[in-house]
């Protein structure tokens, strides 16, 4: 199903280009032999199992960062894991994100200087937020919603105040609005054949992390289970 491919067989492929080379997913793609596949597929499955891992363990310094350092109050979230894999830099920023409701930075530590991928609410473009800082910048890209960008190390604390300094959100920018287009396509039917579940929540803004995913994970279960009505 869609279901399969997008969030079962897809993680697994592109943990091969993640954590180490996208040729070892390819080599699945191309087998010919059935003995061959499982092996190679076994393979891509402990690296992806090893990838949710790492990733779980980033979000959580990340977290910790936040949390012990006061970062919690900025607008704009900058966090520096000098032990984080450079690959996994976006997907943390994305899970900072989603639990904060606020444009979220994660960086690491690379061969020259610092790297890092950000992650965005509807409210901050990301990539001209950028731009008005971007002679601390060695390279930068991106759009709205997400961009990468390097840095040297000694620059990061200017960095973080700069974006701080410069954004204009408000407190009703990090209340988190969630829509949700679902139930039978996650099932992998049509869209067309069964009833879309379209929900906003705009109520006041949980206080902590854990309200915020307990929200989200609250609101798929009913979803899933057609107890969420248009």
């Amino acid at each position: 199903t869609a279901y399969h491919v997008g969030f079962v067989l897809g993680p697994c492929i592109n943990a091969s280009g993640r954590l180490d080379t996208a040729t070892r997913a390819l080599a699945l793609l191309c087998a010919e032999k059935r003995e061959e596949a499982e092996k190679l597929a076994g393979d891509l499955y402990d690296l992806n199992q090893s990838r949710k891992a790492m990733t779980e363990q980033g979000k959580e310094r990340a977290i910790e960062e936040i949390e012990i350092r006061g970062l919690n109050k900025d607008r704009v979230l900058v966090v520096y894991l000098s032990e984080c894999h450079e690959s996994l830099a976006g997907i943390i920023a994305g899970r900072i994100r989603e639990l904060y409701h606020k444009p979220a930075f994660v960086l690491t530590k690379a061969e020259n200087g610092v790297k890092g991928s950000g992650r965005s609410i509807e409210a901050y473009s990301m990539y001209e937020e950028l731009v008005k800082c971007s002679d601390l910048l060695t390279q930068f890209g991106g759009h709205p919603m997400a961009a990468g960008l390097s840095l040297e190390e000694k620059d990061i604390d200017e960095f973080r105040r700069r974006l701080n300094a410069d954004a204009e959100l408000t407190e009703e920018d990090f209340v988190p609005k969630i829509w949700m287009f679902m139930v039978r396509f996650l099932l992998g039917q049509r869209p067309a054949s069964g009833p879309v579940i379209l929900f906003q929540h705009s109520t006041s803004r949980p206080k902590n992390p854990e309200e915020v995913k307990n929200m989200y994970t609250f609101l798929f279960q009913r979803a899933i289970l057609g107890e969420i009505k248009p």
